[in-house]
């Protein structure tokens, strides 16, 4: 890898690494683990009664570190399940649920849609592309490396 290529991947690692930092914090500073604001997240985000399948799905977290959360979110009275059928639930939230959110996922949906009407449509579509790309790419990649060929990819 040329010198350019690499100072670049350096620049989007620590990038990428600061964002997740930043969601980290901000879930600490509410005592939410991140599958829990994640979960709040994609419930406040993309209204109630998302399917489960559909927030493993989304986050790419682990079914059963989203089943551990959820659980957890029960128990506190933030949400409930619904059976779909057998095999599927949907998830809501609670009144309580609804004000934890708004309180504190909704803060960061604010804030994120601020700074995305702030920038030019064509810089965004631009960049929303190259993450794609990469995703995809890396996913593809790393499925030929012999080491880590036993796992899962969404």
């Amino acid at each position: 890898m040329n010198c350019r290529g690499r100072d670049q991947l350096n620049i989007n690692n620590k990038q990428i690494g600061k964002l997740n930092s930043i969601y980290h914090q901000f879930a600490m500073k509410y005592s939410l683990s991140d599958s829990e604001f994640q979960i709040l997240y994609m419930l406040q985000f993309f209204g109630d009664g998302c399917l489960l399948h559909e927030i493993v799905e989304f986050t790419e977290i682990p079914k059963q570190t989203i089943h551990s959360a959820l659980k957890k979110m029960e128990k506190e009275k933030w949400l409930y399940l619904e059976d779909v059928n057998p095999k599927r639930k949907r998830i809501f939230l609670t009144n309580q649920g609804k004000d934890v959110a708004l309180n504190t996922v909704q803060k960061v949906i604010d804030i994120e849609s601020k700074i995305f009407e702030n920038y030019d449509e064509e810089k965004i579509n631009i960049y929303l592309e190259f993450m794609d790309e990469l995703t995809k790419k890396l996913k593809l990649e790393l499925k030929q490396v012999k080491e880590v060929e036993e796992w899962q990819f969404n």
